[in-house]
């Protein structure tokens, strides 16, 4: 992180469940209003369970973590999901309240896209609510191109191909 801070960041594990309740359950409820778009209360065991696990193809999520004391604990998510039909993945992110602005969101937006782009995917889209000018920063900022947004029922829709036209045979 930008403080010298270190964060640890790997491929998300289904023994990640318990972490991911965690990370839920220590983020402020505006956090996971931009994350997930409604006011979740509660994230049960079936759903940590289907955001632990993913199948690496289509589907990766990375996490970062430091320790609290002898405990891993993860403190951001990025994942993306491939829709095969367009080779465009949508992806998303958290990062826990106090670990915001010191860089790991860009850093997670990154590496994703690099994960992405060896893995042959042609670009991101992503919805992001209107008020969260954080996330469109950091995606303006590490877009490799022009990104698209259209603004619908209070949430912009973007994309952004992961090559920039210049590098294309």
């Amino acid at each position: 992180a930008k403080d010298g801070q270190s964060v640890h960041f790997r491929p998300i594990e289904p023994t990640d469940e318990a972490l991911i309740q965690d990370l839920f359950y220590r983020s402020s409820e505006r956090t996971i209003y931009l994350r997930f778009f409604s006011h979740l209360r509660a994230l049960p065991h079936r759903q940590a369970q289907q955001l632990a696990a993913v199948d690496n193809a289509g589907h990766l999520a990375l996490v970062g973590t430091v320790n609290e004391g002898e405990r891993e604990v993860i403190i951001a998510v990025g994942r993306y999901y491939l829709t095969p039909s367009t080779q465009y993945a949508d992806c998303a992110f958290m990062v826990r309240d106090d670990w915001q602005e010191r860089g790991v969101g860009r850093y997670l937006v990154s590496r994703l896209i690099e994960i992405a782009r060896s893995q042959g995917i042609a670009g991101f889209t992503a919805d992001v609510l209107v008020d969260n000018t954080r996330m469109l920063h950091v995606f303006h900022e590490c877009a490799p191109g022009p990104i698209q947004s259209k603004v619908e029922d209070g949430a912009y829709h973007i994309s952004f191909a992961l090559e920039s036209s210049a590098e294309s045979e």
